[in-house]
């Protein structure tokens, strides 16, 4: 009986050293959301998570930023607890658990150069128009139809490499995301191009998402329930305005800010 009570004993001393371990998070490096400095990572969407967790009173550590795909790899083999920003897919949903509520949205635009003439209300105005897009990015079947069957799509590596090719003439138009699109504009020291951000071509709700065999639904509840609050607080108010013009919800440069690479979700 006596060796019998001391493993129960043990038992629930490593469940709650375990259930007390900060969890591990990781990112991808995307501007101005995610930034990463040397080995320091920050941006807006970092400190949102920070801050959210630390309403909820759940221990995290440090935060690393990995490319895109090794991150997502990462929480898919359980190596890691959390994993921002990611958009919602239903084959995710088999070894990740999203919270109730995205941390932000993020509206893809078209763009073009404030000299070109171009108007853009619908998708027929793509009509004819070199038309720049990221490889392996993904974009709305409906777009994509309407692009491949009377735009001329053009692939790049890259939004950089895109707003360079705009910038000299080579594009009609490209799609990007509004506020990495500025942030790129302002690392590239591009001038003379605008976004359709009233026309936005698609808006992900892009989420913090748990591993399911790591993380239980009473954390990712109380995180659902923290952000919840944080998002209606004059601190999400004050830190929104330090990254964001609040008139037109555009990303406000800092030439201290450095980009590194920029992944797809």
């Amino acid at each position: 009986m006596i060796r019998f009570l001391l493993s129960c004993i043990l038992c629930f001393s490593l469940q709650v050293r375990a259930l007390a371990d900060p969890l591990t998070l990781v990112c991808d490096i995307w501007p101005p959301y995610q930034i990463q400095e040397n080995s320091h990572v920050s941006g807006f969407r970092t400190e949102l998570v920070k801050n959210i967790f630390e309403m909820a009173e759940i221990p995290i550590t440090v935060i690393h930023a990995y490319p895109w795909k090794r991150a997502l790899l990462m929480l898919e083999k359980g190596e890691v607890d959390g994993l921002f920003s990611a958009n919602h897919t239903p084959e995710r949903e088999s070894y990740a658990m999203y919270p109730e509520l995205p941390l932000t949205e993020s509206p893809w635009v078209l763009w073009t150069r404030e000299d070109s003439g171009i108007s853009y209300t619908s998708f027929a105005d793509l009509r004819g128009k070199r038309v720049g897009v990221v490889r392996g990015y993904s974009y709305t079947p409906e777009f994509w139809e309407i692009l491949t069957q009377y735009g001329r799509p053009e692939e790049a590596s890259s939004d950089e490499l895109n707003f360079r090719k705009l910038a000299a003439g080579r594009l009609d138009m490209i799609v990007a995301e509004l506020n990495n699109g500025y942030f790129i504009m302002q690392k590239e020291r591009i001038q003379g191009i605008r976004p359709f951000a009233e026309s936005p071509v698609k808006t992900d709700g892009l989420y913090l998402i748990f591993n399911r065999k790591r993380v239980d639904e009473k954390t990712a509840e109380k995180f659902s329930n923290a952000l919840r609050e944080y998002r209606n607080s004059e601190a999400y108010k004050q830190l929104h305005n330090r990254y964001f013009k609040a008139e037109t919800e555009s990303f406000i440069p800092e030439p201290s800010l450095s980009s590194g690479s920029t992944d797809g979700l």
